[in-house]
């Protein structure tokens, strides 16, 4: 039961526009030059059932990672740089991108991420600015909407346990500041595993 209202969402989702992704999902760290990184997991916000969120991204250099992500009925890429990138202890500081569209409108984001890893724990902190604009519904649609642009700020704070250096279990908390344009602002958690290939 609780499955069909899930997925009773994804039309009124997809018709009510564009909202930059809702999950953060990364640390300071990048993944190296060579390695794959998947990064799944389900969003949940007050009064709602989860929704899915996957990145899938590759290393293209020891501190630069270039990915797709496919976030609360959005799909997109996403670029992660680190400028400091501590491998196996200590401080990571990275700044993320991120470009996509979804139903009615597309979506754009920046902003920079720390973490810090510690044995097989990494906790991170990141902030960034949304950018998100759609159209006006159309009139034969039964679902009406304003079309607008919106910029919003949007804090998470996450960490990473990590069992193997290629297996973590991840759990953030975002919150949402200002209009968003769709959803209302507020909590938005997130609970997933990534894996490195």
């Amino acid at each position: 039961m609780a499955r069909a209202g899930i997925w009773g969402l994804l039309p009124v989702v997809l018709a009510a526009g564009c909202v930059a992704p809702l999950s953060h999902n990364l640390t300071g760290r990048s993944l190296g030059g060579g390695t794959f990184g998947i990064d799944a997991g389900a969003l949940a916000g007050p009064g709602e059932g989860a929704l899915p969120a996957l990145k899938v991204a590759v290393g293209l250099s020891e501190s630069a990672d270039l990915g797709l992500q496919f976030d609360t009925f959005s799909l997109g890429f996403f670029g992660r740089k680190s400028f400091i990138n501590n491998r196996e202890t200590g401080p990571s500081l990275a700044g993320v991108i991120g470009l996509g569209m979804a139903a009615g409108g597309y979506y754009g984001y920046a902003g920079p991420v720390l973490s810090f890893k510690t044995g097989g724990f990494e906790p991170y902190l990141g902030a960034r600015l949304n950018f998100v604009t759609y159209d006006e519904s159309d009139s034969s649609s039964s679902i009406s909407w304003e079309g607008g642009d919106f910029t919003y700020p949007q804090a998470t704070l996450g960490f990473c346990f990590w069992f193997s250096r290629r297996v973590a279990l991840n759990a953030e908390a975002s919150a949402l500041i200002g209009e968003t344009g769709v959803l209302d602002a507020g909590m938005v958690g997130l609970a997933g595993l990534s894996f490195r290939l």
